[in-house]
């Protein structure tokens, strides 16, 4: 690694949202300069085949899953990430909704509870257990 890609040689990062787009490209651009990365997002699969894809390249890479809506998954998440890696110091809350897109009158009750839950509770729940 040379010495440009190290800035963040031992630090520990949390990425949500991180199974695809901006939250899979911050992942790999955080291990890349050096840090520890926990990719989390609700669908494993997709985390696991990029933090293996991370290790095989060596970097240190885990895959949690977790819906940011979920207070108790995500401290699950932070905990593990202590217990693993030694602490945490960066997490990038990049979960999100965009759905649903409609007029106000078209618009479902239930789809705005779940946006919000995942938009402004998920952050919530982030910053309040890291």
């Amino acid at each position: 690694m040379s010495d440009q890609m190290e800035h963040l040689l031992g630090k520990t990062a949390i990425i949500t949202g991180a199974s695809r787009g901006i939250g899979e490209a911050t992942a790999r651009y955080f291990a890349k300069l050096g840090a520890k990365v926990v990719l989390a997002a609700r669908s494993k699969a997709d985390i696991d085949a990029i933090a293996e894809d991370l290790c095989s390249a060596g970097y240190q890479a885990i895959a949690k899953r977790c819906d940011v809506s979920d207070n108790e998954g995500v401290k699950g998440v932070v905990e593990a990430t202590t217990e693993i890696f030694g602490g945490l110091d960066f997490l990038v809350n990049n979960a999100g909704l965009i759905d649903p897109i409609a007029l106000l009158s078209d618009s479902e009750p239930e789809a705005w509870g779940r946006c919000l839950d995942v938009n402004v509770k998920g952050v919530y729940h982030g910053f309040r257990h890291a």
